[in-house]
């Protein structure tokens, strides 16, 4: 909260989860996922990195998980 309201410093980012709509890194564009952002002026914008294929390969593995947590938690309503 502290980033958001108060703004990253020049340069810097901080972990947060975002939605995943219009992401760099192939996460799929229905979920809320952890990524670094840069903050200003209370928007946040999520910074692009290169990632390496075993980083890559963490991203999707976590994504699948949090797909399905989604789709468990949407059939209970």
């Amino acid at each position: 909260m502290h980033d958001w309201w108060n703004g990253t410093k020049p340069g810097a980012s901080v972990a947060m989860a975002v939605s995943s709509e219009g992401n760099k890194f192939g996460v799929p564009e229905d979920l809320f996922f952890s990524y670094p952002v840069e903050v200003k002026d209370g928007e946040w914008r999520i910074c692009e990195c290169p990632i390496d294929e075993k980083t890559k390969t963490f991203l999707m593995e976590s994504a699948e998980e949090l797909r399905g947590e989604k789709e468990m938690a949407m059939s209970l309503f």
